[in-house]
């Protein structure tokens, strides 16, 4: 099949390695993505067209930089040429429905290569109102959408009750399970030793209030009042100030060590010095975990997992880990206290863990699902 794919995430390295295995699976793949994007919590840049593993990605300038709805693709004449250039069978576009880039990139396909079907990959797992320009935006790419692709459970749902009738398939996001794996390297430029004397806690990701990283400080706390012997890493960028703030409030900044947000190549280190990884999101009036990839990535490195209860956190956990009620620290510290006291369930959850990203969440697998969809969408 011959498939134009954009994504704006397309920047990360390690978010390419899907399109190996797209192409792999005997398609021709040509990818369209922004010069530059801040992705993986830093800015990524793409400089020249980039031919490898049997696929083709081509970055193009935007306009409205790092703005999810509202950036778009500056070089209309580019964009057209690569459409009939490609001249596509499946138009897959990796961005949600209401944003301008996917109404621009549904609408060029529906101009210039009317007979492309076209494919749209959503995270939302909330229904969001929007104003009038992005609810006419939605309406025009559901309209002229062929096959809808949720990744959330929850989307199913979201779609089918904005009119979505024709054909919702779902995809999880995948992982190179031959990076994201138990490693000895040691993570150059983090103070920790290798060696740790107490049970070490693990948090990836944002710094915000949503991610529930005052949750995971409080557990800490709670935890060092009953003599529970542990400490914490919180990997990452955002509102840094803050949370150390309440370390110290809660008296425990002793206990917890700051990292800048890390390179996904760097990331198994991080995980296979960890006993436990937390997500402890909290649903928001605007936002609920959409995924949480830190998850796979450590069930991949045979670490055991917690999550809350917040959008698909459970769905991506399974049995590989414990989940908690979401926005609740006593809930929290239990199923943190559960798993320092019990080795052999920790040991558990890491072999599940393992095994459950090995079936379900590999880029091959993620790749073999969405052949599947395209093949599904030209019968």
């Amino acid at each position: 099949m011959r498939i134009l794919f954009t994504w704006h995430a397309a920047v990360e390295p390690e978010y390419r390695k899907l399109f190996k295995e797209i192409a792999a699976q005997g398609n021709e793949l040509t990818v369209i993505t922004p010069e530059k994007w801040f992705e993986s919590g830093r800015l990524q840049e793409i400089k020249g067209v980039l031919e490898q593993d049997g696929y083709k990605v081509i970055p193009v300038p935007i306009l409205f930089q790092n703005k999810l709805k509202r950036f778009l693709y500056r070089d209309i004449k580019k964009l057209a040429g690569l459409f009939r250039s490609v001249n596509p069978e499946i138009v897959h576009i990796f961005e949600e429905p209401y944003s301008l880039s996917c109404f621009q990139m549904a609408m060029l396909s529906r101009r210039i290569t009317p007979g492309a079907k076209i494919v749209v990959e959503s995270f939302e797992n909330m229904i969001m109102p929007q104003n009038f320009l992005f609810s006419y935006l939605e309406k025009f790419v559901l309209r002229n959408t062929d096959t809808l692709i949720a990744i959330p459970e929850e989307g199913r749902k979201i779609w089918s009750s904005k009119g979505f009738a024709k054909k919702i398939a779902q995809a999880p996001v995948g992982l190179d399970e031959n990076l994201f794996k138990r490693t000895e390297v040691s993570l150059k430029g983090c103070e920790f030793p290798d060696r740790k004397e107490r049970a070490r806690i693990c948090y990836v990701g944002r710094l915000t209030h949503d991610k529930g990283v005052d949750l995971l400080i409080e557990a800490i706390a709670n935890l060092r009042e009953e003599k529970v012997n542990c400490e914490l890493v919180i990997a990452g960028s955002g509102e840094k100030e803050t949370f150390l703030r309440i370390a110290r409030e809660k008296g425990v900044s002793g206990l917890i060590t700051f990292i800048d947000a890390l390179e996904s190549r760097l990331l198994p280190a991080l995980y296979s010095k960890a006993d436990i990884l937390v997500l402890p999101s909290r649903t928001t009036k605007g936002w609920k975990e959409q995924f949480g990839r830190v998850l796979t990535e450590a069930m991949s490195c045979e670490v055991a997992v917690v999550g809350s209860d917040s959008g698909e956190i459970p769905h991506v956990i399974g049995n590989a880990g414990l989940v908690f009620r979401e926005g609740d620290p006593i809930a929290l510290t239990e199923a943190l206290r559960k798993l320092i006291q019990d080795k052999g369930l920790r040991e558990s959850y890491a072999k599940a863990g393992r095994e459950r990203v090995l079936k379900r969440f590999t880029w091959k697998s993620v790749a073999q699902r969405l052949t599947e969809i395209y093949k599904e969408g030209l019968e």
